[in-house]
């Protein structure tokens, strides 16, 4: 009996102690595997977006004349474009339904942690066993389109089309669970336009109507 009253105050110590260590521990690792975690993530997610736009304009679903009208002046110089909302709105919508679901079918093993990532060491980087990581939802998904104006020569003006994904993703780990934000911008159409700027749209009308009806 006086063993076990002997024993019983070491055993309380041996487990508030362990208990310390783990949460020293877990306070150090905890933000090295969520950092790592969203970067890897990020990488991922950015490139599954890159491909989902460039399958739609492998397809022909995306192209600058059908995003935008170009209305010339009797010598050829455009004096006004056109913006069609309804079909910027037809590709933002395939897109972001397409994403959804594609989102969820990145390889785990693609974005999993080799545990000797944490180290910092180069050596051991891509070494030891992996920390799962999964996307476990898509809490909420955007794109818009927006015009960018640059020179490209005399007298000449490169218009791109660019659209800009954003995506709000739920990261589970083996320690809970991170909310991440993945953004992409990528030029879907571009044109080279012939004399100055048309004044009617120097004021980048595409990007604030894009996101307006965005967020309806």
């Amino acid at each position: 009996m006086r063993k076990r009253r002997r024993f019983l105050p070491v055993f309380v110590l041996l487990c508030a102690l362990s208990f310390f260590v783990t949460a020293a521990v877990r306070a150090r690792i905890d933000p090295l595997v969520r950092a790592l975690a969203v970067a890897t993530v990020d990488d991922a997610a950015s490139n599954q977006i890159t491909d989902a736009v460039n399958r739609l304009i492998a397809d022909g679903n995306i192209r600058y004349g059908d995003l935008i009208t170009l209305e010339k002046n009797d010598t050829g110089t455009v004096t006004a474009l056109t913006t069609n909302m309804q079909e910027m709105n037809r590709l933002k919508n395939r897109l972001l339904s397409e994403l959804d679901q594609e989102i969820y079918k990145i390889d785990e093993n693609r974005i999993s942690i080799p545990l000797g990532n944490l180290t910092g060491t180069e050596l051991l980087s891509g070494h030891g066993p992996e920390i799962p990581v999964r996307i476990i939802s898509v809490s909420s998904s955007d794109a818009a389109f927006k015009g960018e104006f640059t020179e490209a020569g005399i007298n000449q003006t490169l218009h791109r089309i660019m659209l800009e994904v954003s995506l709000d993703l739920l990261i589970l780990l083996p320690t809970g669970t991170v909310q991440d934000h993945v953004t992409s911008d990528l030029c879907v159409a571009e044109t080279v336009l012939l004399g100055p700027v048309p004044g009617s749209y120097t004021n980048l009308q595409i990007n604030e109507d894009a996101g307006k009806d965005a967020g309806e």
